[in-house]
């Protein structure tokens, strides 16, 4: 038990010591003190490595560190350390009171408040030259800190201090108003001596330019410097020229005394010609010299070993010079004695000035003021002593001034005769007074508005002009000597009693409206100014009476007018804005405007130039404020434009803008009437997309029909070239040499219909078989054959979206599409490394994602199959893109052009849309969107009945002679009899003349003259039922579109192969349903 004791004495017995210690005897802030110092009553803890905490110093066992100050003024030299000052403040006034914490010394780097309340909570402030002067709380160069003491409070304030010039504390507490006071006070003490330095400079400069003398010129930069000197010891420059520019008033100092002493320096070599008197001395001027510019090459660097540095340097310019004065004068040199002199004085102050620096000498006033005061006395004495070399330059200039006062007193007697000349002018002016008072009266009885003198006390009528008479209708025997209240001049008995009481309370009132009545009985309007007067010592009153029942008749017109002006500018369906001023500000607004933009009229008027700028875009803000400004003064420029507006809730709206330059409550102004332009804008953009639509749709149908036609004419050549070498194989004998020449032409002759086929897909207008399907599947079914045109090197990726909406394709087309879009991807990688990206989604489109796809513009807004096609290729620029589509357009040396092409044909047959979107560098993505498949009925194909008929009849009709022969000999061939006809009129006549014996024809869709479906119909009139086996060089859609339901036998594409049209006959023969 003992032991726990001892134990808890000794960890408890620290902690309330240090407690105790930070318990100190408080400062009593007497209300009626200006100033309270206090240096002796504060305790002071260093900090040498300046890094300890608030919390830290307020807990053991730094709280218990702290140490009572003694001085009055305490300077720690050119320390390092930072500084912790506690005070404990006591306010025991029933009163709050405002004092200003100061420390006396502006040269600290960094000083920190911190205050805590009861509730525990701490306040931290700010001051010293890292914050600007107009960012600190109390704008002045020493470090202020403002403190509010609660009445009957007890306040303990912690002041941590830190500086890069020498540590200086001098610490009071100031009531603000004398603070100013005794602020104003120093500065003008501290602008004297700057101005008696500035005096000094000048004179040296005067002596120095007018006897070129050297020496004249250093005495002047060493004055003006020191000037400057101590204007930055005093931080004025930092004050008055550079206040946001704290690192420039902790640095100028040294740098300014390092250059004070360095032209001291000089201004002692060539006083008292040390090179050439002193020449061993010479080296010791230069070492003290390179004292000086080494201290302002370290300010940079290391402040504090700048500035001992030039403490150092000061103390060695004092010894130098004082040695050299001395060791001079006793050479003999004569005016050495009075530099002697001059330099005790600057000696003192230089020798004080280091020593507190250096924080030997205690900083106290005296010690402070004699570097300024011994400088001053030394500079004067100086420029004495340099004034003895101006002698002859004062003999050489006497004659002139001697010359000079004599000019000067000729005028001085002109002078005297001016004088007597404006006695005689005054003595007129007098005169001219006594007529002016003659005319003031001639004025009073001729003024406009009725004049009446009152007495106060009963309102007696004392005098009246001609006006009031002839307004009031009474003459002037019958008002002098009555009162108003006996005339009943008054309408109102309160007015008149509330405009003496006022009249007596601020001895004049101007505009004062009320009625009076004449003497008829009618009452007028008048406005009514006063002034009180004593005339023999009685209290009088004048009044101005001025009638304004016209002015208020016209007031009253003016209020309806501008209320009918009001009305139509609140109607108007334009918002109407009145701007003024730069920048522009907003004055009026009217209520349409809030529809508009949907701010208020109020709103819009408290609004800023930054408020402003958020209803224009950034550009049309600019174009905005720069036309209003230009509109102001150039009234021709033009009156109107159109720009976008940004509604409060965000929303644009287009209007258009007329400003005109209008005067508003007599400032200039510009009127800004906004029109809502919307609609028509909105218009404007679809009537465009519908010309671009529709030129695109042209487009597009034009390349089709020549797409179309190119190979309708191809096929057509195609079926001579591949019929002829297909009857020619089979003539020829097995083993004929012939024969592959043969195959060779019918193999490139399938070649061209394959182009040809292609020509017509991307014309939309190729053969397609649609039906419902599954687009993720039919790609899945497509893997190999896609994998095998892949090289090695890229990557094939596949993403397919399961349970996908079925879409009306043709499986066939699909593969197409999907290889040729794989392909194209491909060839953009080339040889290098890459990736193909192939994925399939359903996806929501929306009206601007299908307005910039290839057809998307007819589509409706809804969910779509999409097939995507990404690739890690080379990309297109912009023209490329926009020409992707275009038949026979390739960026490849050797490309046809047919691919892409093909492709979008693909897509228009399948009401569907294409996009694409690539960068140089960036790679191309390809997207498909398909909509989903409509239910159908399905589609029955009837099976084609195989069969010969014995030597059938076949009618051959075609405007190819080629194609006529091919066809009729392919046909005997087989047994056929056949007749040919090369157009409509001929095939008609022949099918009359045989109609019995004829089994079947072969008709082509595009026939000059008569088309296909003419022929038919004539021909089915002359034998209802005749089996018609339809050709066309055209795919089978388009040709049999128009035939569709009149009882057709079948159809074959050219070219065709003579094997492949004899088995076509036969099967048209056989059916016994035509199609």
């Amino acid at each position: 038990m003992q032991r726990l004791t001892i134990i808890l004495a000794a960890s408890i017995i620290p902690a309330l010591s240090a407690l105790a210690a930070t318990e100190t005897d408080g400062v009593l802030v007497n209300p009626d003190a200006d100033h309270i110092p206090l240096n002796k009553k504060i305790e002071i803890l260093e900090d040498s490595g300046g890094r300890l905490s608030y919390d830290e110093v307020r807990r053991p066992p730094y709280a218990g560190q702290f140490v009572k100050s003694e001085r009055s003024t305490l300077n720690y030299g050119n320390s390092r350390a930072a500084y912790w000052l506690r005070v404990t403040l006591e306010n025991d006034a029933a009163l709050p009171l405002e004092r200003f914490l100061v420390n006396e010394f502006p040269l600290i780097t960094r000083a920190d408040l911190f205050l805590s309340d009861a509730a525990g909570r701490t306040e931290t402030r700010r001051s010293g030259l890292t914050v600007p002067i107009s960012h600190r709380e109390v704008p002045d160069v020493l470090p202020i800190f403002s403190l509010k003491l609660a009445p009957h409070s007890r306040s303990q304030i912690y002041l941590r201090m830190q500086t890069e010039a020498t540590m200086l504390v001098g610490l009071s507490l100031w009531e603000p108003t004398a603070f100013w006071r005794r602020n104003s006070s120093e500065m003008w003490i501290k602008g004297a001596l700057i101005g008696a330095l500035l005096i000094l400079v000048g004179y040296n400069l005067l002596v120095a330019i007018t006897l070129r003398d050297r020496t004249s010129y250093y005495a002047a930069a060493f004055l003006a410097c020191f000037g400057v000197y101590l204007a930055s010891l005093y931080a004025l420059l930092y004050q008055y020229l550079w206040p946001d520019f704290p690192e420039l008033a902790g640095h100028l100092p040294i740098a300014m005394s390092a250059v004070a002493i360095g032209a001291g320096l000089l201004f002692t070599r060539a006083y008292l010609m040390i090179p050439s008197a002193h020449p061993r001395l010479e080296r010791l001027f230069q070492a003290a010299l390179g004292l000086t510019i080494c201290s302002i090459l370290l300010i940079p660097v290391d402040h504090h070993l700048a500035n001992t540095i030039a403490g150092i340097a000061g103390l060695t310019a004092v010894g130098l010079t004082s040695y050299s004065a001395w060791h001079s004068f006793r050479q003999g040199y004569k005016p050495a004695r009075l530099y002697f002199i001059a330099w005790l004085p600057l000696w003192a102050g230089g020798a004080a000035f280091a020593l507190v620096v250096l924080g030997v000498l205690e900083a106290t006033a005296l010690a402070r003021l004699m570097l300024p005061f011994g400088f001053a006395l030394g500079g004067l004495i100086l420029s004495f002593a340099l004034a003895e070399r101006t002698t002859s330059a004062l003999r050489k200039h006497r004659r002139e001034l001697q010359t000079l006062v004599a000019e000067r007193t000729r005028d001085l007697a002109d002078t005297v005769a001016m004088l007597h000349a404006e006695i005689a002018e005054r003595r007129k002016t007098e005169t001219a007074l006594r007529n002016s008072e003659q005319q003031f009266r001639f004025a009073y009885q001729t003024n406009p508005d009725a004049i009446a003198v009152n007495r106060l006390q009963d309102g007696v009528y004392v005098e009246v002009n001609d006006e009031f008479c002839r307004v009031t209708g009474y003459s002037r025997d019958e008002v002098i000597g009555r009162s108003t209240m006996e005339l009943l001049v008054w309408d109102d008995e309160e007015k008149r009693r509330g405009f003496v009481k006022r009249l007596r309370r601020e001895s004049a009132v101007r505009n004062f409206e009320a009625g009076f009545r004449l003497k008829n009985g009618s009452v007028r309007v008048g406005l009514i100014s006063g002034t009180l007067f004593e005339q023999e010592g009685v209290p009088h009153m004048l009044t101005v009476t001025r009638d304004i029942m016209e002015r208020k008749a016209q007031e009253e017109a003016l209020k309806h007018s501008e209320e009918k002006l009001r009305s139509l500018v609140e109607s108007s369906p334009m918002g109407i804005l009145i701007v003024q001023g730069d920048p522009p500000r907003i004055v009026f607004a009217n209520s349409p405007m809030y529809d508009l933009v949907q701010w208020s009229p109020e709103e819009l008027s408290a609004m800023t130039e930054e408020d402003l700028a958020t209803i224009f875009q950034p550009d049309d803000w600019g174009r905005f404020r720069s036309h209003y400004l230009r509109r102001l003064s150039e009234p021709t420029l033009p009156a109107h434009y159109e720009v976008p507006v940004i509604r409060k809730d965000g929303a644009r709206r287009w209007v258009e803008i007329y400003v005109t330059s209008i005067q508003f409550a007599g400032q200039p102004s510009a009127q800004c009437c906004f029109i809502d332009i919307t609609d028509r804008k909105r218009a404007e953009e679809e009537r465009r997309l519908f010309l671009a639509r529709a030129q695109e749709s042209q487009r597009l149908e034009s390349l089709g029909h020549m797409a179309g036609a190119i190979a309708h004419d191809f096929n057509n050549l195609l079926t001579g070239v591949l019929g002829n070498a297909n009857l020619a194989i089979m003539d020829l004998p097995p083993g004929s040499p012939t024969m592959n020449t043969l195959r060779d032409i019918e193999t490139a002759a399938k070649a061209a219909a394959d182009l040809a086929q292609q020509m017509l897909i991307c014309s939309g207008r190729g053969a397609t078989m649609l039906k419902p399907l599954d687009l993720s599947q039919t790609i899945d079914s497509l893997h190999r054959l896609v994998a095998a045109n892949i090289p090695p090197k890229v990557q094939a990726a596949y993403q397919l979206a399961p349970d996908l909406p079925p879409v009306n394709a043709d499986a066939t087309q699909i593969g197409q599409v999907l290889m040729n879009l794989v392909i194209n991807a491909v060839e953009a990688i080339g040889s290098s490394e890459g990736r193909i990206e192939v994925r399939t989604e359903r996806r929501r489109l929306d009206r601007a994602t299908l307005d910039q796809a290839v057809m998307g513009q007819a589509l409706p807004e809804a969910d779509y199959v999409v097939l995507v096609v990404r690739d890690t290729g080379v990309g297109m620029d912009g023209e490329t893109v926009r020409k992707v589509f275009d038949p026979f357009f390739s960026t490849k040396f050797l490309g046809r052009g047919m691919g892409l092409a093909a492709v979008q044909g693909v897509v228009r047959g399948h009401m569907g849309a294409i996009a694409v979107e690539s960068r140089p560098g960036g790679g191309s993505c390809f997207s498909i969107y398909l909509p989903f498949a409509e239910p159908a009925a399905s589609n029955v194909t009837a099976a084609v009945a195989s069969g010969e008929a014995a030597q059938p009849m076949v009618l051959i009709v075609d405007d190819e002679p080629l194609v006529l022969r091919v066809a009729q000999r392919a046909l005997e061939r087989y047994g056929c009899r056949v007749l040919t006809a090369e157009n409509g009129p001929d095939a008609v006549k022949l099918f009359s003349s045989d109609a019995d014996r004829i089994d079947l024809v072969l008709l082509d869709y595009a026939i000059p003259g008569m088309t296909g479906e003419e022929i038919f119909d004539a021909l089915n009139a002359r034998r209802p039922g005749v089996k018609v086996l339809l050709t066309s060089g055209y795919q089978e859609e388009r040709a049999m579109a128009r035939m569709k339901g009149k009882g057709l036998a079948g159809f074959i594409q050219k070219p065709f192969h003579p094997q492949i049209l004899a088995e076509r006959v036969v099967g048209a023969m056989a059916k016994d349903n035509p199609a």
